[in-house]
């Protein structure tokens, strides 16, 4: 189910109930489609990639997850996706991308064999320098509570277009 809220930090998010909220309007990113397409891609991809599957698998092979380190493995996936895949420019700067996380901790992301959970593992050899960053910081600061349905703040909209196959791969180099 997709929600429209306003008046939270976050731009957008996904739960493990397959929600998606987008929070429109929002400051940062600027009323244009392509954005909020990307946006909307983006988090839909969450759930295509099933991030929240990907943390048990490493709670029950590690012992337990950090979901800083998993945000950022998941978000550079998908935004590096949504890029190249989709043909959509990145909506805003402050994202987690394959240069962000290259420039700032060393970790080359290699779209060819890298998903989540394998740059979450190469990710995890420089969790110090990921815990402090203060992008990590910004994303772990707007992330939504999830107290979404009592808060008087969510508008649900009368219709929602869900984008066709067609439109899913607009500039794709496979289609």
């Amino acid at each position: 189910m997709i929600t429209f809220v306003t008046g939270h930090k976050g731009i957008a998010w996904t739960d493990k109930d397959v929600n998606i909220f987008l929070n429109i309007p929002h400051a940062k990113v600027p009323m244009d489609d392509e954005k909020w397409e990307f946006i909307y891609y983006h988090e839909c991809l969450h759930q295509m990639y099933e991030t929240f599957a990907v943390e048990d698998t490493i709670k029950s092979e590690l012992g337990s997850c950090n979901h800083d380190l998993l945000n950022v493995a998941s978000d550079v996936v998908i935004n590096d996706y949504v890029k190249t895949r989709c043909n959509l420019e990145y909506p805003t700067d402050g994202l987690m991308t394959p240069e962000y996380i290259k420039e700032k901790f060393g970790v080359e992301y290699d779209r060819k064999t890298d998903d989540q959970y394998a740059l979450y593992m190469k990710l995890k050899e420089v969790e110090d320098k990921i815990v402090d960053d203060p992008l990590v910081q910004q994303m772990r600061d707007n992330a939504p509570i999830v107290d979404i349905d009592g808060g008087g703040n969510v508008k649900i909209p009368k219709t929602v277009k869900l984008p066709t196959t067609s439109e899913w791969k607009k500039g794709s180099k496979e289609a």
